[in-house]
Order: C-alpha cells, then sequence, then structure tokens
C-alpha cells in the first residue's frame, strides 16, 4: 500500500486539496492530512504515518516499530525500508 502526506499551515484559506490529488496520480491509496505548522513534528497525520499511532487501528503499514520520537530517528527506519 502506498501512504501519502498532506500538509497545509493554518493560515486562513489554505487546504490539502491540490497536494492529495497530486499524491493520487502518483499512486497513493491512503492519504493522511494535517493543517498544522511545518517546524513541528508532533503533527497528528504526521504520527501516525511515522508509526507512533495506529493508521486505521493497525499501528505502522509494513508492522515494523519506528522509533520516531526524533526526526533522525525516522530517518534512520526509513533508511532501512
Amino acid at each position: 500500500m502506498i501512504f501519502g502526506y498532506a500538509r497545509v499551515s493554518k493560515a486562513e484559506g489554505q487546504d490539502t486539496a491540490a497536494q492529495v490529488v497530486v499524491l493520487k496520480a502518483a499512486g497513493a491509496e491512503t492519504i493522511l492530512e494535517d493543517a498544522a505548522s511545518g517546524g513541528r513534528f508532533d503533527r497528528p497525520a504526521l504520527q501516525r504515518l511515522l508509526g507512533r499511532k495506529p493508521i486505521n487501528g493497525s499501528g505502522f503499514p509494513d508492522g515494523s516499530n519506528c522509533d520516531s520520537s526524533s526526526f533522525s530517528g525516522a530517518l534512520r527506519w526509513a533508511a532501512t525500508i
């Protein structure tokens, strides 16, 4: 399964619609969306994508664990897939 992630800042009038279109065209089957500051890594959908919170109750898509308590931990995990 291919996951996509779309984010916009909380500024008024922004939405993820254009990003979602591109992600779907690229083959994303499940798209997680956040409206939050890009400088923060505690965004709910990002945390689900990184495996800190379940996606549809199943955990991370490939069933592995991810030390995403830090961005560098998430990068180390990503290098293993």
